[in-house]
């Protein structure tokens, strides 16, 4: 017997592009990985532009998930100044694919990205701010500027914590509709015994050493360094090993400050990881030392691994307070962190596995992708609330 046709309208998908730097496995590239089959439920169609010089090296894993991946590197041989072939080729690519929204996830010249969309004919401009930015001097009235220039040609700010909210709101007076980042939460979630000992197995680690593990490229925000001090005031009397995964900086200064304080045995440099997942099933414990973040995806994906967490009490991570109740939270120094380090490792380890179940849900329920995606199609792009199959 033949099925009965569906009286159901079939509605066009509407295409959106995402405008990002460098693709590389970090924040929203992530993001995007994990939500490739999300999209589509909300009839959205998403191309990926990189604009640097590299296109990055999450593209083909982009690319297999599904999006269309473009590149159009920005920069000119002059510095600040757009390639004049790439105004041309963003506004016909605008024109020729007929996007319902651009989705700017960069800080790098918005108002020129939203221009030329709007002159191509593309009704919304979406813009994501990642991280609290205190920019000072001329950089600070720039992007002032630049935030309204935005506003006047249409762009809606989307904000991914509040920490970013009142960030905005307090140096730029920019304001914008509160969105979420999210996780893979089926992927990251907490392992059962075997999978914890398979994971420390192929990672090589001691049997009886309490692991730390932080995850995240350096940078002078990410405050590594204290994390290294906290690790050289445990090691006296503590086996202990930090898991520093992550591109380095240039130079490799943090690698420098363990031979210099003498605990390059206890700092092990990973490097960018592909299964991040290993190490947090293998950890005892994971760190953030950052002075100040948007809301990273690392402790999101920690904590919902079932890691036991200790996070800076700063802009982007006090945020989590309430969403996982059992993360500690100190001041960005050395000294508080140990103290943290010793007294958290101290805990009887049922009340930690149970502390850390409660937490692993709570995150896992609210930093879902498709509530993220939900979010971003109805707030930024004035998309109707509805999925694939569903009554338009």
């Amino acid at each position: 017997m033949d099925a009965p046709e569906s009286t159901q309208t079939v509605q066009p998908a509407r295409r959106v592009l995402h405008i990002m730097s460098s693709l590389e496995p970090s924040g929203m590239e992530t993001m995007l990985l994990c939500s490739a089959k999300v999209w589509p439920q909300y009839g959205v169609e998403c191309d990926i532009l990189s604009t640097s010089d590299a296109v990055g090296s999450l593209a083909p894993r982009l690319a297999e998930a599904g999006y269309r991946i473009i590149h159009l590197p920005f920069r000119s041989r002059r510095r600040y100044l757009p390639n004049l072939c790439f105004l041309w080729q963003f506004f016909r690519l605008c024109r020729v694919r007929q996007y319902h929204a651009i989705h700017i996830h960069t800080e790098a010249a918005p108002p020129v990205y939203a221009l030329l969309a709007r002159f191509a004919g593309v009704p919304k401009v979406a813009l994501s701010v990642h991280n609290t930015f205190r920019f000072n001097g001329i950089l600070r009235i720039r992007k002032g500027l630049e935030r309204r220039v935005v506003r006047i040609l249409g762009g809606r700010y989307g904000m991914v914590s509040d920490g970013v909210a009142d960030c905005e709101r307090e140096e730029f007076k920019n304001v914008g509709v509160r969105i979420v980042n999210w996780i893979d939460t089926d992927r990251f979630r907490p392992p059962n015994e075997e999978e914890r000992r398979v994971a420390r197995v192929a990672l090589g680690l001691p049997p009886t050493a309490a692991v730390l593990v932080s995850v995240g490229n350096c940078n002078q925000a990410k405050n590594h360094a204290a994390l290294i001090g906290a690790v050289h005031e445990l090691s006296a009397d503590m086996e202990i090993l930090y898991l520093h995964v992550g591109r380095e900086q240039e130079g490799c200064p943090e690698r420098e400050m363990t031979r210099q304080i003498g605990v390059s045995d206890k700092v092990k440099f990973c490097g960018p990881q592909r299964d991040i997942r290993t190490y947090l099933w293998a950890c005892d414990l994971f760190v953030m030392p950052s002075l100040h973040e948007g809301l990273a995806i690392a402790p999101l994906e920690a904590i919902a691994s079932g890691c036991p967490a200790i996070l800076t009490r700063v802009p982007g991570l006090i945020d989590l307070e309430q969403a996982a109740p059992h993360v500690r939270f100190v001041r960005p120094e050395a000294e508080p962190i140990a103290t943290e380090i010793r007294n958290l490792l101290a805990q009887p380890q049922a009340i930690k596995e149970s502390d850390c179940q409660k937490d692993s849900m709570a995150i896992r329920s609210q930093f879902a992708p498709a509530r993220g995606v939900q979010i971003i199609c109805e707030e930024l792009y004035g998309l109707p609330a509805h999925r694939e199959g569903a009554a338009a």
